[in-house]
């Protein structure tokens, strides 16, 4: 599960659609106190003219040196926001609070007990925003709800995730066949490349569920559904466990 949810660090800080050649721009907080010029006209930071109206290009540095005047050092300026990633690769701690969503350039190279921010983000609102929803991994138990087989044959469940936001938009992944039992007794099933990208507000309901694919009437496994607001969108994942099995989902923000 951590190597499939790693893959995807880009998502996990707001890469946006990808509609297009992108313009280097140099006058941001994050562009403006990375020691790199950006837009590739020679001036670095507060050098450059478009970073110049800047608050961290106006205030002076109150450091020991008196004749040193200028800009402070990138490391003492407004730190931004960042996006924190634990030891397991799923634990994502969003550093803007409220109604607000860290929003950076990601760093490709973070993978575990690291910054997933290249450099200072900025908090931007959570919502209304446009959120990708991916689900990486489900597992059932051994057998249904109703102490039934999941297939007549005896063999493992077809499972497959289908999500939608306020009633619409329904998307589901691909079906992952004939499952077998891990060492913890469950059947699991891992997903990739099957997402669904939806417009939400805070409060959209958000509903994931988890079928056994059969002939004639797909048998419904687990329904998680909850609420779309700040916290969860800061954590960027969605968690659903129970008796009944479990579903996890990226929530990537775009």
């Amino acid at each position: 599960m951590r190597l499939v949810a790693l893959a995807l660090v880009c998502g996990l800080v707001a890469c946006g659609d990808d509609d297009g050649t992108v313009v280097p721009r140099e006058d941001g907080v994050g562009t403006c106190s990375d020691g790199i010029d950006n837009d590739m006209d020679g001036a670095i930071d507060c050098a450059d003219l478009s970073c110049a109206p800047l608050a961290i290009c106006t205030r002076t540095d109150a450091g020991p040196d008196p004749e040193d005047a200028g800009p402070p050092p990138r490391d003492v300026g407004p730190a931004g926001c960042s996006v924190r990633v634990d030891a397991t690769g799923f634990g994502i701690t969003d550093s803007c609070g409220g109604a607000d969503i860290c929003i950076c350039t990601p760093d490709a190279s973070c993978e575990t007990e690291c910054n997933l921010c290249l450099s200072p983000g900025t908090c931007e609102a959570a919502f209304p925003r446009r959120y990708r929803i991916q689900p990486i991994y489900a597992y059932v138990p051994i057998v249904k709800p109703s102490g039934e087989a999941w297939d007549g044959d005896g063999s493992g469940p077809d499972l497959f995730v289908a999500t939608s936001v306020d009633g619409g938009g329904r998307f589901e992944t691909a079906t992952a066949y004939d499952l077998t039992l891990d060492g913890d007794g469950e059947y699991p099933a891992a997903y990739s490349g099957s997402f669904g990208d939806f417009n939400m507000v805070s409060g959209s309901s958000i509903v994931v569920e988890v079928f056994d694919e059969d002939a004639v009437v797909d048998d419904l496994a687990l329904e998680c559904a909850g609420s779309a607001d700040p916290t969860l969108a800061r954590s960027r994942f969605i968690a659903c466990e129970g008796d009944v099995g479990g579903v996890f989902a990226l929530m990537l923000p775009l």
